[in-house]
């Protein structure tokens, strides 16, 4: 259950989902939060007349400090097992944000940072392993919110823009450089469960459009729709 009486002084940070969606809780005076999590996401590649798309199961971490109404966070996530509907194809995606933000209301909060992700696809054949690489990373802005729905918990939104620098490599072309611009839609839903423990459960969807490569001839569309479990402990 919520503590109602001291609602007010952190509610705006419940809101907050960086790039990996990851939970944010008690934004006290001055606080230590790390949080560990679980999550479940589909993720689909898609460049030229190909078209790839799979499951990707993934555990992640992060540390969060606050300060007043400021907080400051780094944060990771990597799969540990890829279940990919084309036979002979693996999956593999890794993703890092460090962000800060300030919570400009008791329910309305902004933030900025930079992240990181790369996504590996590596064909598996007879003779060798072939394998696209492609990287983005750069600077992202957002806004969330927090609501208390009764006494059961927090309902929480947020949306992030990123402007990306993007690399792609591949088998064939060891480079190509160009731009990408990123979206993320995040709701949540978060309580606490004990002194100083907190979970949340969200739903997270990423949008990534990769163009203006040097010295190839397509785009690269990513999206990844994840659901997650976290839980996080307030020193």
């Amino acid at each position: 259950m919520i503590n109602v009486g001291c609602y007010h002084r952190w509610r705006w940070l419940w809101g907050t989902m960086w790039f990996l969606g990851a939970s944010q809780t008690w934004a006290e005076e001055s606080a230590l939060i790390p949080s560990a999590y679980v999550g479940y996401r589909n993720l689909a590649y898609s460049a030229g007349t190909t078209d790839l798309s799979g499951f990707l199961s993934s555990l992640g971490g992060g540390l969060t400090f606050t300060q007043g109404r400021y907080y400051f966070k780094a944060a990771a996530e990597q799969d540990v097992h890829s279940e990919v509907r084309t036979a002979g194809i693996d999956f593999s995606r890794e993703d890092a944000v460090l962000s800060a933000g300030y919570g400009v209301s008791d329910a309305i909060s902004l933030f900025a940072g930079y992240k990181y992700g790369r996504t590996t696809i590596t064909a598996l054949t007879p003779v060798d392993q072939r394998f696209i690489k492609l990287i983005g990373h750069g600077p992202f802005i957002g806004a969330g919110g927090g609501w208390p729905v009764r006494d059961w918990g927090i309902l929480s939104f947020s949306a992030a823009y990123a402007e990306l620098q993007a690399l792609y490599s591949d088998a064939q072309i060891s480079q190509a450089q160009g731009s990408a611009r990123g979206t993320s839609l995040s709701l949540a839903w978060q309580n606490t469960f004990s002194t100083g423990w907190g979970y949340e459960i969200a739903l997270t969807r990423h949008d990534y459009y990769h163009q203006n490569f040097d010295n190839i001839g397509f785009s690269v569309n990513e999206n990844l729709l994840s659901l997650s479990a976290s839980v996080s402990y307030r020193f």
